[in-house]
């Protein structure tokens, strides 16, 4: 600091004699050091937002694929007395309801209504970031992020139900 003052200011002052009272105006310096400063803050603290949920509808997913195959093989669709299809996949997106507008997609194994076999299912689904710079930083460019579990569970299928129909 000394060598600008000695040295360099009064050659500044010599080359444009306006500048001198532009020289020792300070307004406006801690506004400029808050706008440079304020940016990484908020991107970091968006980014730990965005990463949160990401984590929070991963763990939702994980618990879906659960779901879903603990309906698979408690509730089989090819029993005569469960419901439509499309339970698992619309207890699933229930699940999801909450935290995300997207859709999951649910794919189950095909195992028959009676037999022991283990019913495996797998959840994914397109998650699409929604924090505002942090969406950036968590999920890329494509502000998208691929989710995918997967879950077995032992058929639970009925087998005594046989002699009812």
């Amino acid at each position: 600091m000394t060598f600008f003052r000695r040295r360099l200011r009064p050659a500044l002052l010599l080359a444009d004699p306006r500048c001198a009272p532009l020289q020792s105006d300070q307004r406006g310096a801690l506004m400029v050091e808050f706008a440079i400063a304020i940016l990484p803050v908020l991107i970091t603290f968006f980014g730990t937002v965005q990463w949160c949920a990401c984590a929070y509808v991963n763990l939702i997913v994980h618990h879906g694929a659960f779901v879903a195959s603990r309906c698979m093989a408690v509730v089989h669709p090819q029993m005569p007395d469960s419901g439509p299809e499309t339970d698992c996949t619309d207890a699933v997106n229930t699940l999801l309801a909450l935290s995300t507008k997207d859709k999951a997609t649910v794919t189950s194994t095909a195992v028959a209504a009676t037999s022991e076999q283990v019913a495996q299912t797998t959840v994914e689904l397109n998650y699409t970031c929604t924090v505002p710079l942090g969406n950036v930083v968590a999920c890329g460019a494509g502000r998208k992020l691929a989710m995918k579990a997967q879950a077995s569970y032992p058929n639970q299928g009925s087998s005594y139900q046989k002699i009812w129909y």
